[in-house]
């Protein structure tokens, strides 16, 4: 079969949407809650292979006599905690990081942490998951004040300006967590100059700070050199600085500084991310009118976001098995046989823009087996247009009712109604479900405790999960799942019989392990795997 652009296998973006959720704690008790915060950091910290008070360098912090220190960057870079309204109680949904600007207490972090719905976010990712994020009821910030321990919940925060293209976010303290409206302009923060990142050549020294997730909430600083620049399509040339320190995807939104111990860029994700491994910093000065903007008090509207038409509409022609290279259907009809080699949906379209957000979900007997976005590039109108699923990448097909959906527009604004639907039943008995359901629990080893936001992968048979991991990209992963706070876990895909897969399963804090996995139920069945155990 003809492929109308590289398939989009469901890739792994191990991005802070999916590092997990984070033990809430209580905040501090003092009546100001940020007038000790960098008191208590230096108070507490304690001198070793990386002492947190060395100075920087030689230059100066603007306006004072004494030199910028780690401890003051350490105590500037908070941790941010996304939550959302669940049976009535906020849940910690992910993390990322963020850093206080000065003069005035606005924090900037990553879209993708603050708010994922933003157009063209979602698209530049490849990220489905960002786009179908659950809605945000709560970012809560969380203050260092003791480098050895978690960060503490001490204000609730705002969205005040969003970027998608360029993945930034600004955002305002509005209260403190028990709910108490503050004067963001009272607050005496620790904060963080910000700098110049035209300014920055290779070779220069970089410091990364955040909270990564993997080795505990603490916060991780990194040292290393700017090792080059990339350029970005809509956004320009030298967008994102590249860097040798090693970071992870909680560092997310934190902070990158240079020698004088300012702001030169937020790191964050990439598309040519490996295992969710991020190398490239966002330059700081595309953040600038964001800030103004922020400050100002005005809307501020992302000149890199490409408008829709509002107009959008995919209208269903024919039911097919293949189609060439025009993307028109071959040997088209009204129905597909059973067991087919592929379900394709062709559809003739009208009103699009090239460069607004795409998403298609293909769903099994109601439930979703395939999605995927991407920025419109097929011009405003055509009559071909193949949305599918097909045996090369599920396997044999079984029989039952395959629905495909098409949303155009942008971002989280699109998923209100969709452009496009089609719907048709494949064979057979359609009241078994095509698959077997597994649910199972992840526990601790030693205690039998379920260990939560356990992670689990399912790759195809035959799987070398250490070659894998040297090139995540290129692979034969099927899907993953992560477990509730308990462990438990329950695969939303349906695995059909006979092949005998390889699992991978992981948690912060102990070994990961790889297991294998045969089916031997019939369609429709539900196992239980037994407890998976990890140890530390």
């Amino acid at each position: 079969m003809n492929t109308k652009y590289s398939k989009l296998k469901l890739l792994l973006v191990v991005c802070i949407l999916l590092l997990g959720t984070v033990a809430c704690e209580s905040g501090p008790t003092e009546t100001d809650p940020s007038s000790s915060i960098l008191n208590s950091f230096i108070d507490t910290s304690t001198p070793d292979d990386t002492d947190t008070t060395e100075d920087l360098g030689t230059t100066e912090d603007p306006g004072t006599s004494d030199p910028i220190t780690y401890a003051d960057l350490q105590a500037a870079t908070v941790q941010i905690i996304a939550k959302t309204n669940s049976e009535g109680r906020l849940t910690p949904m992910w993390t990322g990081s963020g850093t206080v600007l000065c003069p005035d207490g606005l924090i900037l972090t990553n879209a993708h942490v603050a708010s994922p719905r933003e157009p063209a976010l979602a698209a530049f990712y490849r990220s489905t998951d960002l786009l179908l994020s659950p809605d945000l009821d709560s970012i809560v910030i969380s203050f260092v004040y003791d480098p050895k321990k978690p960060p503490i919940e001490t204000y609730v925060a705002e969205v005040v300006a969003a970027d998608g293209p360029l993945d930034l976010a600004v955002l305002k303290i509005v209260e403190t967590v028990d709910g108490k409206s503050v004067d963001p302009s009272s607050l005496d923060l620790p904060c963080v100059e910000v700098g110049d990142s035209d300014k920055v050549k290779i070779g220069d020294s970089v410091t990364v700070l955040g909270f990564p997730g993997i080795g505990g909430d603490t916060i991780t600083q990194t040292q290393g050199i700017v090792s080059g620049f990339e350029s970005q399509d809509r956004i320009g040339d030298g967008v994102w600085i590249k860097t040798d320190s090693t970071v992870a995807p909680g560092n997310s939104g934190g902070l990158a500084a240079n020698q004088a111990g300012e702001i030169i860029g937020v790191p964050s994700m990439d598309v040519s991310i490996k295992a969710g491994s991020i190398d490239r910093i966002r330059v700081i000065n595309l953040a600038k009118p964001m800030l103004d903007a922020a400050r100002s008090g005005r809307p501020y509207i992302s000149p890199y976001v490409v408008r829709s038409s509002g107009n959008e509409s995919f209208t269903l022609e024919a039911w097919s098995m293949d189609f060439d290279e025009e993307y028109c259907p071959i040997n088209p009809g009204s129905s597909i046989p059973s067991s087919p080699s592929a379900v394709v949906a062709n559809f003739k379209y009208s009103g699009l823009t090239d460069g607004e957000d795409y998403l298609e979900i293909v769903l099994f007997n109601g439930s979703s087996i395939q999605s995927y976005v991407l920025d419109w590039q097929f011009g405003s109108s055509g009559n071909c247009w193949p949305v599918y699923v097909s045996e090369a990448d599920f396997g044999n097909l079984p029989d039952g009712v395959y629905s495909f959906y098409v949303f155009a527009g942008e971002g989280g604004d699109m998923l209100e109604e969709a452009e496009g639907f089609a719907e048709i039943e494949v064979g057979g008995d359609i009241s078994d479900p095509g698959g077997v359901h597994f649910i199972g629990q992840i526990v601790d080893g030693d205690s039998g405790a379920g260990i939560p936001e356990a992670f689990i992968a399912v790759f195809e048979p035959g799987t070398d999960i250490d070659e894998w991991l040297k090139n995540p990209l290129e692979g034969p992963l099927l899907f993953y799942e992560f477990a509730d706070q308990n462990g438990y876990y329950d695969f939303s895909y349906l695995l059909p019989r006979g092949p005998t897969f390889i699992l991978r399963i992981e948690a912060d804090g102990y070994n990961s392990s790889n297991l294998t996995l045969t089916i031997d139920q019939g369609w429709g069945d539900e196992m239980t795997i037994n407890p998976i155990p990890l140890f530390k």
